[in-house]
């Protein structure tokens, strides 16, 4: 997915972080949206619930997805830094 994404998602106005390439971010006004894709699975973080919905019906338009809910354990390492 991570490969097919990269260039669907471009068309859906994601950009792709340059400091990690399974990081795709979309600003909609003063809202963002950050998809951490890894192999077939995809994490959609934001703090507005529609957009999140929203991500998941487009989504599913172009892939066959499975809803896992929320996550129950992330087995990653990371911050995220928010600056302005």
């Amino acid at each position: 997915m991570a490969l097919e994404f990269g260039t669907i998602g471009y068309n859906k106005g994601y950009k792709r972080l340059k400091s990690d390439q399974n990081l795709y971010t979309r600003h909609n006004g003063s809202h963002i949206l950050i998809l951490a894709v890894y192999v077939d699975d995809t994490l959609i973080i934001s703090i507005a619930v529609e957009h999140i919905k929203m991500a998941k019906e487009k989504l599913a338009a172009a892939f066959s997805i499975t809803d896992g809910g929320p996550p129950q354990y992330m087995p990653i390492s990371s911050s995220i830094c928010m600056v302005g």
